[in-house]
């Protein structure tokens, strides 16, 4: 995410009240990024959200297949190179096998 980006989702999340910037004493070229008590509540939200989908999941695939597929999931945030799609393999899709991975086609997904 290019600093920019970055830049305009703190902006907005500042907007909706879900961020609140302030001076950095030790650094008067940095701000300090933190959530507001709205911020914290849709934190809390999304956690029960996951903790949710985790529970669900564990009891359709699996604890082991759960474990796996986290494990899977972590590797790949590891791996920036693997962010860069255009650059990859074929991707699955369920509707019609491996076509070529480009941002055409992962925007035209069902």
């Amino acid at each position: 995410m290019s600093m920019q980006a970055t830049a305009e989702l703190v902006l907005e999340a500042e907007r909706l009240g879900y961020l609140q910037r302030s001076a950095d004493s030790t650094d008067g070229r940095s701000k300090i990024i933190e959530f507001t008590d709205k911020g914290w509540a849709a934190v809390e939200v999304a956690l029960a959200a996951l903790r949710e989908l985790e529970t669900e999941m564990t009891q359709r695939l699996g604890e082991s297949a759960v474990r796996q597929l986290l494990k899977a999931l972590l590797d790949v945030l590891d791996r920036p190179a693997l962010t860069r799609r255009e650059k990859q393999g074929p991707v699955l899709r369920p509707d019609c096998g491996a076509v070529p991975a480009t941002s055409a086609n992962l925007r035209s997904r069902p």
